[in-house]
């Protein structure tokens, strides 16, 4: 029996870890092969690959982001090879399977939960020429004009199943995410969360994840994901599992593990270990979705929102870690001014990244079955995107698009930090009052929905400004020069932000990057190193503006038009006045 497993990824960089634990689960069974392609694969092209071989089994992994080509998949290949059985599995057709065969006539089989063990006994039955699955929990499927099945699978035992490392013998790690869980569970409630359908907390033993995490390490990968819903909900085993990637000395250089984790039941201990750790090894996603008491009540979430604020401004401060703050716009109780609230509550964090999303009321979860409480109107078609409720407008969320659009671009990408605190500091109430306005000016002048070149995205800026009155608007683009400089080290300029090119410019550089004492003096990293190859990564710049002030007062004081040389250190991210180090200098 030849059984091929089909991934369709949301991209190329994601890895179907799931299909690779089945097919260790099946071993010996029968012939099984993996093909995992994206969503952006053309359809013709994944269903003849999928043809090619002439397969009895295909099995699909089915979630939010590829179910529709899934079904024309299906279609098709029960026209194409009448006598394949196919069988779905995922979140994505586990809550209401009895429904789906029973307008899908070309699907044969549906694997609802965790399919790890009931798969390959439905293999096993398959292989020995047996159609019906009674008996097997989770499995429906179609006995004649007749849909059989019940239950739900969950795996009791996290020991009784194959660990997901085994993915990285079959995939170019170093060019992929690898993704990875040491628990399956939650102890929260989310009722928007699938992860609230199955009570408690199973976990990987120990021993086992330590073993996976040395192959994964020694595989070369450069981006770890764990997929464990809130890592540190045990901290003992949590710290034993950072100090274990931490103290590992054959890690690859510039390799980083990503954690979702709970900021506010974390405590002192975790966050004087975690200043320890290597810069840039670890990446946090917290999940705030909303500074509203009333919201997060209203959906099952339990928040310490102050000590919450203390743990990220701790983690903040010693800069080590990658922060990733996530909102939800549209839960129950939450209106346009609300949401407003709780994205300064998060911009005020100072996230290296804050993550805009909209709320999505999945198949099986309890905001789902409870939409109509709520007012809820949602798209019926993945991802089941919230469209209004009874406390935010449908318009109300189109203008949200758009904020999430300007955030993503601008503050998100890193593009404009001085520019952005400078502007957000004096001339708006607040954060979420500046990128509204800026969302709708950049929906009305025809830009959301669009591509930009990043040159463009800095002249977008500089125009906005201008129509918004901001004065001095020279300062205003002396801080978008800088910030564009900080960016594009060693890389061709617009005519706008171009270097310097007369005599007494090329004399500045000189007199600062060749100089041995002034190097060491602000660039310790560069010492010993070629000027030559400093140039690619400082500048040495003429501004009319006395910008170090103003970003040392916190953007708070005034300007002051004075002429000053400014040493850009793009690699350490800095800028320093060294007019007083050179006689050229004013």
């Amino acid at each position: 029996m030849f059984i091929k497993l089909i991934a369709l990824n949301s991209s190329f960089t994601h890895t179907a870890v799931a299909l690779y634990q089945l097919e260790a689960a099946a071993t010996g069974i029968g012939n099984i092969k993996i093909q995992e392609f994206t969503i952006n694969d053309g359809i013709d092209y994944v269903l003849g690959e999928i043809y090619s071989s002439r397969p009895d089994v295909v099995g699909f992994s089915c979630y939010i982001w590829n179910i529709d080509m899934i079904w024309r998949l299906c279609s098709a290949l029960k026209k194409v090879l009448p006598d394949v059985t196919i069988i779905l599995g995922g979140p994505e057709v586990s809550y209401d399977a009895r429904e789906l065969l029973e307008r899908h006539n070309e699907v044969d089989y549906i694997v609802c939960g965790e399919g790890e063990g009931v798969f390959a006994e439905l293999l096993k039955r398959l292989k020995d020429g047996r159609r019906l699955a009674d008996g097997i929990e989770g499995v429906y499927y179609r006995n004649g004009d007749v849909i059989c099945g019940a239950g739900f699978a969950v795996v009791a035992h996290m020991d009784d199943i194959p660990g997901m490392a085994d993915a990285v013998d079959h995939i170019d790690a170093a060019n992929r995410i690898v993704y990875y869980e040491t628990s399956r569970g939650c102890p929260f409630k989310c009722s928007y969360c699938l992860s609230s359908t199955i009570d408690g907390i199973r976990y990987v033993p120990m021993a086992r994840v330590k073993d996976d995490l040395i192959r994964i390490m020694r595989s070369g990968a450069k981006q770890v994901k764990f997929l464990d819903r809130t890592f540190n909900a045990h901290k003992r085993r949590a710290m034993d599992i950072w100090r274990f990637i931490a103290d590992y000395d054959k890690r690859p250089e510039g390799m980083r593990f990503h954690f979702e984790i709970c900021a506010d039941i974390m405590d002192d201990d975790m966050l004087a270990f975690l200043s320890s750790i290597p810069n840039g090894l670890f990446q946090f996603e917290i999940g705030i979705q909303s500074a509203n008491d009333l919201s997060l009540e209203a959906v099952g979430r339990r928040v310490d929102l102050d000590h919450l604020a203390h743990v990220v401004g701790m983690l903040a401060r010693c800069g080590n870690i990658h922060l990733h703050l996530d909102l939800i716009a549209g839960l129950p109780k939450e209106d346009l001014q609300s949401f407003g609230r709780s994205f300064d509550y998060a911009y005020e964090l100072r996230p290296d990244v804050l993550q805009l999303g909209f709320l999505k009321l999945l198949k099986g979860s309890g905001l789902r079955n409870t939409a109509e409480r709520f007012g809820y109107a949602y798209d019926d078609y993945p991802p089941y995107e919230v469209l209004s409720n009874d406390s935010i407008s449908f318009d109300e969320l189109c203008k949200l698009h758009w904020v999430e659009d300007v955030l993503n671009k601008y503050y998100n990408s890193g593009r404009l930090v001085h520019t952005l605190n400078y502007i957000i500091k004096n001339f708006h109430r607040s954060a979420f009052d500046f990128y509204c306005l800026l969302g709708c000016y950049w929906h009305d002048r025809g830009y959301y929905g669009y591509k930009h070149r990043d040159e463009a995205l800095y002249s977008i800026m500089a125009d906005f400004a201008r129509c918004s009155g901001y004065e001095p608007i020279g300062l205003i683009h002396e801080l978008i020069r800088l910030d564009y400089l900080f960016k594009h080290p060693a890389m061709s300029h617009p005519t706008w932000t171009t270097p310097s090119r007369d005599e007494r410019a090329k004399a500045v550089q000189r007199a600062i990057l060749d100089n041995e004492c002034i190097v060491r003096k602000y660039m310790p990293h560069f010492v010993d190193v070629d000027p030559k190859l400093i140039r690619k990564y400082a500048y040495v710049e003429h501004f009319e503006y006395d910008i170090p002030s103003i970003i040392s007062s916190g953007y708070t004081a005034q300007p002051v038009s004075k002429p000053v040389w400014l040493l850009i250190d793009t690699v350490a991210g800095k800028v320093f006045d060294v007019s007083r180090e050179t006689t050229a200098g004013e």
